[in-house]
């Protein structure tokens, strides 16, 4: 299942983007273990997909659009509250 996450990895707030990233990478290699987790009579696991945003609104929108775009529909991210709602609104 492909989970995507729009991270600050570089520009002003890297610092804090670099530990969000460590930390949803050690939760879903939590939540996927060696197996997977089951649903039913389904295994799944989660397939991350990193996009760094440059601590950028702009390039947060574009990342949230490039990951709806392509089928993901689990989206982390941006960590900045400035960030946030410019491209949670710019999905409609």
């Amino acid at each position: 299942i492909p989970i995507g996450a729009t991270i600050e990895v570089s520009g002003g707030a890297s610092v804090l983007g670099t530990e969000w990233k460590r930390g949803i990478e050690l939760a879903i290699d939590a939540a996927n273990g060696e197996d997977g987790f089951t649903v039913g009579d389904q295994k799944y696991k989660w397939d991350l997909q990193l996009k760094d945003n440059q601590s950028l609104p702009d390039q947060a929108i574009a990342n949230y659009r490039d990951f709806v775009g392509s089928g993901v529909n689990f989206i982390l991210g941006p960590d900045l509250s400035t960030a946030l709602p410019p491209a949670f609104n710019s999905l409609g």
